[in-house]
């Protein structure tokens, strides 16, 4: 069985342009919280980038309407007059199976960064 089926995916992979993408599912099964993970080869140059996508939520509903209200308008000045709001997202992997795949992903794409860089070292070029 291929580690890669438990919650973790390749979604494409671009040989001629030297990119895989993976996607991480979340276990907590909201696709809010997955991440991407790119593996690319370029100039010369092994890297790794992880894309997630934060959501800016907040939940009021202990306040009266006008506290709701005083409460996204001063979160909005924080962002109009300081130029970011902070924040945070999670990624849930648990069980060994789904640390097993991400592991997986992340040695296969390792894998192709290796092969690539050793292609580019031999001097062959992209099509």
């Amino acid at each position: 069985m291929d580690k890669l089926s438990y919650r973790v995916m390749r979604t494409n992979e671009f040989p001629d342009q030297q990119s895989v993408f993976y996607r991480i599912s979340c276990d907590c099964d909201d696709a809010e919280h997955d991440m991407m993970i790119e593996f690319e080869f370029d100039r010369g140059i092994m890297e790794i980038f992880l894309y997630k996508t934060f959501y800016w939520k907040h939940y009021y509903a202990w306040c009266h309407w006008y506290e709701k209200i005083w409460k996204r308008i001063s979160a909005s000045a924080r962002i109009l007059f300081g130029g970011y709001i902070e924040m945070q997202g999670d990624l849930l992997i648990v069980e060994e199976e789904h640390i097993d795949a991400f592991i997986e992903a992340l040695q296969e794409g390792k894998g192709k960064l290796k092969k690539w860089k050793e292609g580019a070292s031999n001097g062959q070029t992209l099509p």
